[in-house]
């Protein structure tokens, strides 16, 4: 395991405020495509957080890996995977220093990881390096709309997400679905208001 730099320890710090940082509903990315996902899936959840997504998946029968690099996150996503007694392989590692498998994943999840371009790239070659051939992406994240609310999100358009960018990134794959959506955003106990977000599906070429 990795020890946390300056970045993990903010989010340690988020997480030790709260109850539950963004609440425990899954992405509805990815609930309203439960038709892709079939049981015994091999599926990546990058930045899982406290699991919200992560511990969903494994109740449809998936296998899934959940990465944060947060202590306290991760911690908690064990924590409930016990309560839930659900079958889940949680660890607390910085994506760029993880051993990432080749070709290993049916499917990888990244939601509302927001980096610099630079690490973006860096981060879409290993999800896709990381899916079988046929393996699907899933990603939401913010886009420019969300500039200037209140209702979270990054304020520097660099981290946000567009189609175009997205639709390079996963040059290995064909795009299923690219479209803007609206998300409740639920901070700490609260809802923040509506937040714009991009909803990405991807299927990696054999």
């Amino acid at each position: 395991m990795s020890a946390p730099d300056d970045k993990g320890l903010e989010w340690n710090r988020r997480y030790q405020g709260a109850d539950s940082l963004f609440g425990e509903r899954p992405s509805a990315l990815l609930t309203s495509h439960t038709d892709l996902l079939t049981p015994g899936m091999r599926v990546l959840s990058v930045a899982d957080g406290e699991g919200r997504n992560g511990l969903w998946l494994a109740g449809l029968g998936l296998q899934v890996t959940s990465i944060d690099k947060s202590i306290d996150a991760t911690q908690r996503a064990r924590d409930r995977a016990n309560t839930l007694d659900l079958s889940i392989d949680i660890q607390c590692q910085d994506l760029f220093d993880w051993h990432w498998p080749t070709e290993s994943f049916d499917a990888t999840v990244c939601i509302f990881l927001h980096l610099p371009p630079g690490q973006r790239r860096r981060l879409f070659r290993h999800m896709q390096d990381s899916l079988k051939p046929g393996g699907l992406l899933f990603v939401e994240g913010y886009r420019s709309e969300q500039l200037g609310c209140n209702s979270g999100g990054p304020q520097d358009a660099s981290l946000l997400y567009n189609h175009t960018e997205l639709r390079q990134l996963a040059d290995h794959c064909d795009i299923m679905l690219s479209e803007d959506a609206l998300t409740d955003v639920v901070v700490d106990g609260r809802h923040l208001g509506s937040g714009a977000v991009l909803h990405f599906v991807a299927r990696k070429r054999p």
